[in-house]
């Protein structure tokens, strides 16, 4: 399910009165587009004292459709970061000894899976925008077909294509964005350089929504059609 802020709202003063007994005030709460982390509980320290904490809120990933029992595992983590802060507690480290103990006594108790850190297993479901691919497609001199994934670094896709252009073995290259997730497996070259064979009609039909690009003037630029 993908969760929204009625739902993180209830499941909260629900986990409140369960296992907190109803000590917490509600904080802010929000949905991020982060790709990198679930969901957080965000702090800024005020004053002099470096112990006190004001939580300023939490945020949940609007990307992730999860099953409810793991959105309520990682509720109640958070909600164990937002009672240490909000008491002022001190703790080893972020996931320090404190967390830990009230991560370990949490699950025994109520029969949760409260991690660490959550990993995304089988089951789950990342909903985000689908990842942008620049491709290179290349033709040798033998008529044989390869593309190259390359991250979004322009000085990468300037001297690839300066080295394409020179190379005798390949009579020429063009460039597309895509977001088409049979892209999704190809590595991206980012300290090696890798070219995959492709057939030809693959190409053409998971290249047909690309966007052909150019470079010009240094930048890479949507090539006129």
């Amino acid at each position: 399910m993908k969760a929204d802020l009625d739902y993180i709202a209830r499941r909260f003063q629900f986990f409140n009165d369960k296992i907190f007994g109803g000590c917490l005030t509600v904080p802010p709460m929000r949905f991020s587009h982060s790709r990198r982390g679930i969901a957080a509980c965000r702090v800024q320290r005020q004053g002099a004292d470096a112990d006190h904490c004001d939580v300023k809120e939490l945020t949940f990933s609007d990307l992730y459709d999860l099953p409810p029992e793991v959105w309520d595992d990682i509720i109640v983590h958070e909600m164990i970061h937002y009672f240490i802060a909000s008491f002022a507690l001190h703790d080893t480290a972020p996931h320090g000894e404190l967390f830990k103990g009230f991560m370990r006594s949490i699950n025994a108790k109520f029969g949760m899976h409260i991690s660490v850190r959550y990993k995304l297993s089988s089951d789950d479901k990342y909903v985000g925008r689908n990842k942008v691919h620049i491709i290179f497609v290349i033709t040798a001199t033998d008529g044989s077909t390869y593309v190259m994934s390359l991250p979004r670094k322009i000085d990468m896709i300037v001297a690839l294509s300066h080295h394409l252009a020179t190379d005798a073995r390949f009579v020429r290259y063009e460039i597309f964005v895509t977001a088409n997730t049979f892209f999704d497996n190809i590595p991206v070259c980012r300290k090696r350089l890798r070219m995959v064979p492709m057939a030809a009609d693959a190409l053409a039909t998971n290249l047909a929504d690309a966007i052909p690009m150019t470079l010009r003037d240094g930048k890479l630029v949507r090539k006129a059609l």
